[in-house]
């Protein structure tokens, strides 16, 4: 809508504004406050990080890879590698999201203020043995010493492969190979 030239819009100050309301009473307010044009640059640059802080996890979690721990359990640490202080645990089906990797280790995210360094082995496939009996063995072929033997319907974790074999990590925590025809 325009106006006739001329014509000044009325516009009411923030003072009266606020007296119209009751705000300045209802607040306890008795002298109205000045503030400066940098003052109010700050603020609002000051809001803005308060708003973008408010919304980055869930926009991190949005871009990060959401992982399910595949492993019985696991501990998180505050440093990505084993001498790092252990400062929560994830058990198996629990969701994190995968911010960066390092030497093997994921940067997840745990909760919407909560980061932390998990290993990648806690989100190896899970395999389930589907032959009656599997020689699971110290080196990667035939003429490996067997280590033990899973039954049918028996879990390891795989952690490698090397030309056919598998490198499972089995519940009793020691590593060892198996052939793929056994899963």
């Amino acid at each position: 809508m325009s106006r006739p030239e001329g014509e000044v819009e009325s516009v009411m100050n923030l003072d009266e504004e606020f007296d119209t309301y009751g705000i300045k009473q209802a607040n306890g307010i008795t002298e109205p406050k000045r503030v400066s044009v940098k003052q109010m640059l700050a603020l609002g640059v000051i809001g803005s990080f308060v708003l973008v802080l408010g919304l980055w996890p869930a926009s991190e979690q949005s871009s990060a890879e959401e992982l399910k721990v595949t492993a019985h359990y696991g501990n998180v640490r505050n440093a990505p590698d084993n001498s790092g202080k252990v400062i929560s645990r994830v058990k198996k089906g629990d969701t994190v999201y995968k911010i960066a990797e390092k030497d093997g280790w994921f940067h997840v995210r745990l909760d919407s203020e909560t980061t932390a360094w998990v290993h990648n082995s806690l989100f190896a496939p899970r395999l389930k043995v589907g032959v009656d009996l599997a020689n699971i063995r110290q080196q990667p072929n035939g003429k490996g010493s067997i280590v033990t033997r899973l039954k049918k319907g028996d879990y390891v974790t795989k952690t490698g492969e090397q030309k056919g074999w598998y490198q499972v990590k089995l519940d009793s925590g020691k590593t060892a190979w198996a052939h793929r025809s056994v899963f």
